[in-house]
């Protein structure tokens, strides 16, 4: 059984090369070698691919960033790839970077070294760099791609910032009645059950309460402290897919502002498709790989339609996700020469609207959690004391006589 071998070694001109090679043994491999009369300085088992998911938003960002400066400084890539590994040492960008030199020094293509590596870069960034390389603006081509990555980080981020201080609020909301269904109201059921009070319908509803809640509470609390996390494993092992659609974009004041968030994305993707030299169905395409929306990846297939038979965008009606205005701006800017404009445009729009709902989110959720833990305090101490006056009007009463 073929294994894969990593070796160093001399072309007879004096090169340097590196790579990797199947082989049965390292003595099959060194003879292969031999055979293309390159002299071998190291050779050993190569390492095992890591797996476990795409590269994390932030380590996709470095990476391109790394791009940047080596497309931009004229550095060869597979030279400059491997100084950054070296330089990075250990971890996971780090083994995804050296891997990807010893591809580049072999003579692999990046962008066929990055189509190879599926598990650990995203499918849509080897086309998007193929298209650059092809374009001839590699460097510009990545740069876009930088600003999209930051545009979509800096949202995910503001609706996070945002929703921190309101879930605050609402654990603490969940922990206070919890504290009062499980010890409070028990202790004067009991207290009530000893004296065998007639108790008003208030108190009841409250007592019943107190046997419903705290299952319900509980649940929530898991809920709230264990859904980030569980969110952030689905993604990185890429178990997400429907989970946008099905529950986030459902969610009460969550869902108008996630939604714009990804018709924003997806109008910067396009146009960093656009700007890349693609033709507008790739572009499309390109963002719909992007996209975690399976409804905005049925739009992007019914647009791309349209443009196939012929048609135009502002032909599409009505769609899932995407708004209907820009299908119609779209097409309106690809008759007046300036799409990216266009799209640029569109960005802006959506983001702000996204933007403008995500600072008026603390503004609904705070006050009316607070009014809710008001008030649910409130009726439970009120119904607890209506009990307690009676008793204390009873036992005066027989006190007097």
């Amino acid at each position: 059984m073929n294994q894969s071998f990593s070796y160093r070694a001399q072309t007879r001109m004096g090169e340097a090369l590196s790579g990797n090679i199947d082989a049965g043994s390292v003595e099959d491999a060194q003879r292969k070698l031999d055979l293309l009369q390159l002299h071998v300085i190291e050779l050993k088992a190569a390492e095992k691919p890591r797996t476990g998911g795409t590269l994390s938003a932030g380590d996709l960002i470095a990476f391109n960033q790394q791009l940047i400066h080596l497309t931009s400084a004229g550095l060869p890539l597979e030279r400059g790839l491997r100084l950054v590994a070296e330089e990075m040492r250990r971890g996971r960008l780090a083994s995804a970077i050296r891997e990807l030199a010893s591809d580049l020094e072999a003579g692999t293509p990046i962008e066929k070294a990055l189509e190879s590596r599926r598990g650990v870069f995203p499918a849509s960034y080897a086309r998007l760099l193929e298209a650059g390389v092809k374009s001839g603006s590699l460097a510009g081509v990545l740069l876009n791609l930088s600003r999209h990555l930051e545009l979509m980080r800096r949202l995910r981020a503001t609706l996070w910032r945002t929703l921190a201080y309101p879930i605050v609020v609402l654990v603490v909301l969940c922990g206070v009645l919890l504290f009062l269904t499980g010890h409070v109201i028990p202790g004067f059921s009991k207290i009530f059950y000893d004296f065998k009070i007639e108790l008003p319908d208030a108190t009841k509803f409250v007592m019943l309460m107190s046997h419903v809640m705290p299952p319900v509470l509980i649940g929530i609390l898991a809920l709230v402290l264990c859904g980030g996390p569980l969110v952030y494993l689905l993604r990185k092992f890429d178990l997400d897919q429907g989970l946008t659609d099905s529950t986030i974009m459902r969610i009460p004041l969550i869902g108008p502002i996630m939604s714009r968030s990804l018709v924003a994305g997806w109008c910067d993707a396009v146009r960093v498709g656009v700007e890349a030299s693609m033709d507008l169905p790739a572009a499309i395409a390109l963002a719909s790989s992007i996209s975690p929306s399976r409804r905005l990846r049925q739009d992007s297939e019914i647009l791309m339609a349209l443009l196939t038979d012929g048609r135009t965008l502002d032909t599409a009606g009505r769609l899932m996700v995407v708004p209907a205005t820009v299908p119609v701006s779209m097409a309106h800017g690809a008759r007046m020469g300036d799409l990216p404009g266009t799209l640029k445009s569109l960005v802006d729009l959506y983001q702000q609207q996204a933007d403008i709902r995500v600072q008026a989110l603390p503004g609904i959720l705070t006050p009316m959690l607070l009014l809710i833990m008001a008030v649910s305090i409130g009726t439970a101490i009120v119904a607890l004391m209506m009990p307690m006056i009676c008793l204390i009007g009873a036992v005066s009463g027989t006190g007097k006589k």
